[in-house]
């Protein structure tokens, strides 16, 4: 499948400033970029790099004396869609967790699974396959959280999103989350251009690290996220 992606912002800048940008298409295995541009309106000084935990791409701007910035990305993605029988997705202890995914089982700044233990046990703690726990954990947000713009800001965590229960993508990304980790589930967070939104932009989703791949999700909708590079169907 190939794909036309684009994202523009602008930014008033107040004084000389360093903006760390992530709006880059992630370059994978199952992802190929084939072409794209990232202009920054006036030329100021980037530097474009990738962390040496992860994939991501960044871009540091330094803003200098400019007053308004735009910065303009766009993109060619081709995506290799992946279909993983179920029965491969097989619980994984920790002990069997390779050393990179290790960190994703740890209570974070928006993820607190410390505090949701108790919740993830009694709603989902007796289900057996790690797919059905993960995939009970998006209907029961998607049934118990009200999607409501607004409702949050950048201060909102897993935690408070289960007590007000309301949010949006983002922290109903966080919640999926939190609970996963609360089950010993390695879970991460990640953005995407979500093609099918009217207007289009930005859409917050998560990975669970299920049987040995990551496997996308999305808790504003019932159900399993259909990720490029790991689709799971049951066989």
């Amino acid at each position: 499948m190939r794909f036309n992606v684009s994202s523009q912002v602008s930014y008033t800048v107040d004084g000389p400033s360093t903006l760390i940008l992530n709006v880059h298409a992630l370059r994978s295995g199952a992802q190929m970029i084939n072409e794209e541009s990232f202009v920054v309106e006036p030329k100021v000084k980037c530097e474009e790099f990738v962390l040496d935990q992860g994939q991501n791409r960044f871009v540091r701007i330094e803003t200098g004396t400019t007053k308004v910035l735009k910065v303009t990305y766009r993109a060619t993605v081709d995506i290799q869609v992946r279909l993983i029988p179920m029965d491969k997705l097989m619980a994984m202890t920790v002990g069997k967790l390779g050393r990179n995914v290790i960190p994703f089982i740890y209570p974070s700044r928006y993820c607190q699974s410390d505090k949701l233990g108790r919740l993830a046990y009694s709603k989902f703690g007796s289900m057996k396959h790690p797919f059905q726990k993960v995939t009970a954990i998006t209907n029961w947000i998607y049934d118990n959280v009200q999607y409501l713009s607004g409702s949050t800001n950048w201060q909102t965590s897993a935690y408070d999103t289960v007590t007000e229960r309301a949010g949006v993508c983002r922290d109903f990304a966080h919640l999926g989350i939190a609970l996963c980790r609360a089950l010993n589930i390695p879970a991460r967070y990640f953005a995407g251009y979500a093609h099918q939104l009217n207007p289009p932009d930005f859409h917050a989703c998560f990975e669970a690290y299920i049987g040995g791949c990551w496997v996308g999700f999305r808790s504003d909708q019932a159900g399993a996220f259909e990720w490029p590079g790991a689709h799971c169907q049951w066989t």
